[in-house]
C-alpha cells in the first residue's frame, strides 16, 4: 500500500481548503509510506513533536526466496499523490489492472493514481543475498503548492535471502535507474495491456458528455464540477431513498438520462437508466489538474485518452476488440478520456474523483442504473430511522454548506451545531 502522510487531520485542512479564495490549493502531504510505513529525521520536521528513539519506524524489508517470481500488488490508498515505483536493475511484468488479468507486458516504472491497483510480477536477476532498493516517489510537479517538510520519497530494501534461506541484513547499496523522468500527472500508458479474458466492447445506446473542471462561485469559492453540478447531496434524503420514491411516482424519464425530476442536479447530479443499457461517457477536463475518477460497482472499457480536444470522429476510430476493462482511469490536464460502461448492476453508484480534496469539493455525481429494478427495493426500518436522527448528529464529519464560508468566524459558528464543529476539529 502507497500513501501519501499528512501530519495534520483532514478535518482541519478540509476547512482551509474548501474556503474562500483557496483556488482549489490542495493541502500538499508531509511524506510517503510504504504499507503505513516511513522514516524521518526528527531534526528536520521543525516544532513537531517526534521521537526518533522509538525502534517501530522504517518500511519493514520484502524478504524474498530467490530463484522464484513473485507477485507485488501496489495500491494507491493516498487522499492526492500520484505515485512513481521502481525496484533498483529489475524490470517486472504488469499482470492486473484494477482487478482486471492482463496479458504480462514488461515495464521498469510504474506510474499509479490514488484508487488505482496493479500486479506486478518479478525475480531476481542478481545472486542471492543482495538487496535492493524498491522506490516510490510521489510526483510533486502536481502539487499546487510548496511545502517545506516535503519529502516526496520512500524506500522499502528488496533483500534476496541466503541460499538455503538464510536471513539477508545487507542495506541496498542499489542505484536507481539513470534515464530522465518525465513527471508528469497522468495514467500510464496502458495502451499495450489487454485483458487475458478478452471481450468486445458492445456498441452504445446512451451516449453522455460531461464537462469536467473547476470554477470559482459565490463568496470566491473554488468547487469541482460535472458539467454545472457539484455535488453535496442531502444527507436526510440519501440518492436511494429518492430514487424509489421518485421512480414509483411514475415520473417518465428517458432510458438513460439525468434525472432532474428527482434530484437538484446543481447538488446531486444523477444519470438514470433502465433495463441493461450500454452507455458512452466522453469526460473533457478545463481544469489545470488530472483527476483519476473511480467508478462505484462497475469496470468499464477505457476507449481512448488524449490532450487537448477529442477527435469529432472518435467513436468510429477506437479499438473495441478487446479494450483495458478498469474502475479507476484518469482525465488529464486539459485532456479527455472515453469510457464506455454496460450499466447492468442495479443500484445507486458514486462516480468521483479519487483526489479525496476534489471529491469533498464536489466533483462527483452518481449512476443510478436499472432504475426500473431499483425501484423494487425495500429499504430496510434501520436505514429509515438512521435518516430520521436530528440533523445535527447526520450532519457529523460532512463538508459544511457552501453559505458557511460567507461572513466572519463568529458568524459562520452560528450557522453550525457546536457539535458538528467539534467533530470537524474546528472546535476545542
Amino acid at each position: 500500500m502507497l500513501t501519501d502522510h499528512y501530519w495534520d487531520l483532514s478535518s482541519e485542512l478540509l476547512l482551509d481548503y474548501l474556503a474562500s479564495d483557496a483556488e482549489n490549493a490542495e493541502p500538499v502531504p508531509n511524506s510517503a509510506l510504504i504499507n503505513g510505513r516511513g522514516m524521518r529525521d526528527c531534526s528536520q520536521v521543525g516544532d513537531r513533536h517526534c521521537d526518533n528513539s522509538t525502534s517501530n519506524v522504517g518500511p519493514l524489508p520484502f524478504d524474498l526466496e530467490p530463484g522464484k517470481n513473485h507477485r507485488l500488488r501496489i495500491i494507491n490508498t493516498g487522499a492526492f499523490a500520484e505515485f512513481q515505483v521502481s525496484i533498483d536493475q529489475h524490470e517486472f511484468a504488469i499482470t492486473e489492472v484494477d482487478g482486471t488479468d492482463v496479458v504480462p507486458v514488461n515495464f521498469h516504472r510504474l506510474v499509479i493514481q490514488p484508487a488505482q491497483r496493479y500486479s506486478m510480477i518479478f525475480s531476481n536477476n542478481q545472486a542471492p543475498g543482495q538487496s535492493f532498493w524498491l522506490r516510490a516517489k510521489m510526483i510533486s510537479t502536481c502539487f499546487a503548492e510548496p511545502n517545506p517538510y516535503l519529502q516526496t520519497e520512500v524506500w522499502a530494501p528488496v533483500r534476496w535471502l541466503n541460499v538455503g534461506g538464510g536471513p539477508n541484513t545487507e542495506i541496498p547499496m542499489s542505484p536507481d535507474f539513470y534515464e530522465v523522468i518525465t513527471l508528469i500527472c497522468e495514467d500510464l500508458d496502458t495502451t499495450e495491456l489487454h485483458p487475458v479474458v478478452s471481450m468486445i466492447a458492445p456498441q452504445p445506446t446512451v451516449s453522455m458528455f460531461f464537462r469536467v473542471n473547476f470554477e470559482i462561485g459565490g463568496w470566491q469559492l473554488s468547487r469541482g464540477k460535472f458539467n454545472q453540478s457539484s455535488w453535496h447531496g442531502d444527507v436526510q434524503h440519501p440518492t436511494l431513498f429518492k430514487a424509489i420514491e421518485g421512480y414509483n411516482q411514475e415520473t417518465v424519464l428517458p432510458p438513460g438520462g439525468i434525472n432532474d425530476w428527482s434530484f437538484d442536479s446543481e447538488k446531486e447530479l444523477v444519470l438514470q437508466t433502465e433495463g441493461i443499457q450500454v452507455v458512452d461517457i466522453l469526460l473533457h477536463n478545463f481544469d489545470d489538474g488530472n483527476h483519476p475518477l473511480h467508478l462505484h460497482g462497475y469496470k468499464f472499457f477505457v476507449l481512448a485518452q488524449g490532450h487537448g480536444y477529442p477527435p469529432k470522429n472518435l467513436t468510429q476510430t477506437v479499438d473495441l476488440s478487446n479494450p483495458l476493462r478498469r474502475d479507476t482511469a484518469s482525465v488529464e490536464a486539459f485532456g479527455w478520456t472515453l469510457i464506455r460502461v454496460i450499466a447492468d448492476n442495479p443500484g445507486a453508484w458514486s462516480f468521483h474523483c479519487h483526489i479525496s480534496w476534489h471529491a469533498e469539493a464536489g466533483l462527483m455525481m452518481s449512476f443510478l442504473t436499472r432504475a426500473d429494478e431499483v425501484a423494487k427495493m425495500v429499504i430496510p426500518e434501520a436505514n429509515e430511522a438512521l435518516c430520521a436522527a436530528p440533523l445535527e448528529e447526520l450532519q457529523k464529519g460532512m463538508s459544511p454548506d457552501d453559505d458557511y464560508f460567507s461572513g466572519t468566524l463568529e458568524e459562520r459558528e452560528l450557522k453550525t451545531s457546536p457539535q458538528r464543529f467539534f467533530s470537524a476539529g474546528l472546535l476545542s
